[in-house]
């Protein structure tokens, strides 16, 4: 069956990585792998504008820590890997660092949060994994009763290392649950409990693009500057929305209840999770449309040390040494690498997170057009749950 379209987008995208996730579509995996080590960036020296919005208790964590981006590069990052990797650890604190956590992700029983990210790992157990690792040379009997209520609640793989073979198990666990796209992790082996989370996602469009269409165009950088790139073309029937901040594409993926979507905005970032609840209810069957896209292909990858970021945010105990003896639980470093990749068969993304712990045509006016020639933001989420599982944002070529 063919489909004529009512809407043309052209997305630029940028994308965003954070924690704990890695998304993988079928691609072949050598063309994105890159020789070097992802070697995480610091993300600091934040504008008061980004400090504010990160700050807005109004709004949703993913939108706050998505504040908090980098503003002259493209970047991908993972809400629900973040998210995961709190909760779990947020199992290792009690008092007044658990609240934190808690109240930063919107909840207010951790009950209730386990509730939700179990039923989430247990949905998605065929993309999401998680495991522990337990240094047998630093580690203590509490690492271990902590690591196993973990197995518990996550079915997370429990492993014992140590200093000396650490390394090499783990780089070999990211490798394998990301399909050789981050065959590495960080360095540093002088851990007590190391918390890793991965998310594995391959799927294909529902509707592809036409690789007979895809053409060369203009992007316009948030620099102003115009760089040629390629542009994916395609002709669809999806849902479509639009009011005077922002023009939203959903491209959904197929068999899955995942979709990506594509958003125009400007120059200006908005909370994308309260947009994907108008994609969900009664009303979004009037959102089906005959749409042109226009978007380009790109390939994005990175790492982060998120720590500075989540303090920003709010969560600050959690890395405070200084309340070992009432949280019992200390976050030291909490990592993510990130890679994704789209083009006219479907994406390829992947993420993981190291949480590093110490216990203690002139188709008329009906078309809809979605031209991304400018910097765009995208998200892949579950359209059952509305869970981000990668959100991003494309500005630059290159």
């Amino acid at each position: 069956m063919e489909f004529s379209v009512d809407k043309k987008i052209t997305i630029p995208l940028r994308l965003a990585g954070i924690i704990a996730a890695a998304v993988l579509l079928s691609f072949p995996v050598s063309k994105y792998i890159k020789e070097e080590k992802f070697r995480p960036a610091e993300l600091n020296n934040f504008t008061a504008e980004q400090i504010q919005r990160a700050q807005d208790k109004e709004s949703s964590f993913e939108y706050r820590l998505n504040a908090l981006m980098p503003l002259n590069r493209n970047y991908v990052f993972s809400p629900l890997g973040v998210k995961l990797s709190l909760i779990i650890a947020a199992n290792g604190t009690s008092g007044w660092t658990q609240k934190e956590i808690l109240s930063a992700l919107g909840y207010n029983n951790m009950n209730y949060a386990n509730g939700i990210y179990r039923n989430t790992a247990k949905e998605n157990a065929d993309k999401l994994a998680v495991s522990g690792w337990i240094n047998t040379d630093k580690g203590s009997a509490l690492n271990r009763v902590y690591a196993h209520e973990m197995n518990r609640l996550y079915k997370a793989e429990i492993s014992e290392v140590s200093n000396f073979n650490a390394r090499g198990k783990i780089n070999k666990w990211c490798e394998e649950h990301t399909n050789g796209l981050i065959p590495y992790a960080a360095d540093k082996t002088n851990f007590e409990l190391l918390i890793t989370s991965a998310v594995y996602f391959d799927e294909k469009w529902e509707q592809e693009f036409d690789g007979r269409f895809t053409h060369s165009g203009v992007f316009t950088q948030r620099d102003g500057k115009p760089v040629k790139t390629d542009f994916m073309h395609g002709e669809f029937i999806a849902r479509y929305y639009e009011d005077e901040d922002v023009k939203i594409l959903e491209k959904r993926y197929r068999d899955t209840h995942y979709a990506m979507y594509f958003v125009l905005s400007g120059d200006k970032r908005v909370d994308i999770s309260k947009y994907l609840e108008k994609f969900d209810g009664e009303s979004s069957e009037d959102m089906w449309h005959e749409v042109w896209a226009d978007i380009p292909k790109f390939t994005i990858n990175g790492a982060y040390g998120l720590v500075p970021a989540l303090e920003t945010v709010g969560i600050k105990s959690a890395f405070d040494k200084s309340k070992d003896a009432e949280q019992g639980f200390c976050i030291d470093e909490m990592l993510q690498s990130c890679i994704i990749a789209i083009d006219e068969e479907g994406t390829v993304a992947a993420a993981v997170t190291e949480t590093n712990a110490e216990l203690a045509a002139s188709p008329g006016e009906r078309v809809k057009y979605f031209v991304a020639d400018t910097p765009f933001a995208y998200c892949l989420a579950d359209t059952k749950s509305q869970e981000i599982l990668l959100l991003g944002e494309f500005a630059y070529i290159g």
